[in-house]
């Protein structure tokens, strides 16, 4: 990295079979209503961290901070949950799959990946929030009210429920452009794994 600014997540990654279900749900979801702009399939994953606008001279710090810490950190599994809405289903701005077994853990896991990352910040602000472990599906476009944006997940396919390995996490950069965001790998890191 060189000593520019870029806007910065940290991610876990899903597996191709994982991301072809939720597409299919999407699809579904789709069908029902225009008013959403929906993740693309190869752009699906769950954030576990977003440092937003952030120099990267502070990343590089960061990520060689992480690689360290995240190398203690126990393996796990995780399962898709339920469909929800934030702020809630009644008025359902943003889409998402929630995580049925692995949430804990992947709470501890952004505690984690959050307190580094502050722990580089010259002044930190505490600005920590509930941690929901999700995949977004889509936002409501803006064009677009309450109204109208009803769903009926019951129509949709059935979410895969097998279980999601979460070995290495990742740093990714996302770029936004007018086609919508692109995200670029910088770094991952790998979580300690059972023999």
């Amino acid at each position: 990295m060189n000593n520019i600014s870029g806007r910065f997540f940290v991610a876990i990654a899903l597996p191709k079979s994982v991301k072809e279900g939720i597409n299919q749900i999407q699809n579904g979801l789709a069908a029902q209503t225009d008013c959403y702009r929906w993740v693309q399939k190869d752009l699906l994953h769950l954030t576990l961290y977003f440092c937003g606008e952030q120099d990267r001279k502070v990343m590089n710090v960061f990520s060689s901070n992480l690689s360290q810490k995240v190398s203690t950190f126990d393996s796990f599994t995780i399962t898709l949950g339920q469909l929800g809405a934030f702020p809630d289903t009644d008025n359902p701005r943003v889409l998402w799959v929630g995580i049925s077994k692995g949430a804990e853990q992947l709470t501890k896991l952004h505690e984690l990946v959050a307190d580094t990352y502050h722990e580089c910040l010259v002044s930190a602000t505490d600005d920590k929030v509930r941690f929901h472990p999700h995949i977004t599906l889509a936002r409501r476009k803006e064009s677009y009210s309450k109204k109208g944006s009803s769903l009926k997940p019951d129509n949709t396919p059935d979410i895969d429920h097998s279980h999601i390995p979460v070995e290495s996490i990742f740093l990714m950069e996302s770029t936004l452009t007018a086609k919508g965001p692109q995200y670029k790998t910088i770094q991952s890191f790998h979580l300690h794994r059972h023999l």
